[in-house]
């Protein structure tokens, strides 16, 4: 079993938008590289921490129950 761990990335994306992005993943690396892809090629940043963090307050939670297999997720792509 993979350890999961949660993992907070602060962005700025097109026309300077802060962006919170909170997961969870098995491996912070190679999630940190495919993040940094994603907005690099969408006309993001991805900043320090504390940059955006401080834009947002916590209002909730929604949570979803989400039955899908591996399999299914690699094939939605």
């Amino acid at each position: 079993e993979a350890n999961l761990e949660e993992v907070i990335f602060e962005a700025y994306g097109p026309g300077g938008i802060a962006i919170l992005i909170e997961g969870i993943t098995d491996n912070k690396n190679r999630t940190l590289g495919e993040i940094k892809q994603i907005l690099n090629q969408n006309g993001g940043k991805l900043v320090g921490e504390g940059s955006v963090k401080w834009l947002f307050e916590r209002k909730g939670c929604i949570t979803v129950d989400c039955k899908l297999q591996e399999e299914d997720l690699q094939n939605k792509e």
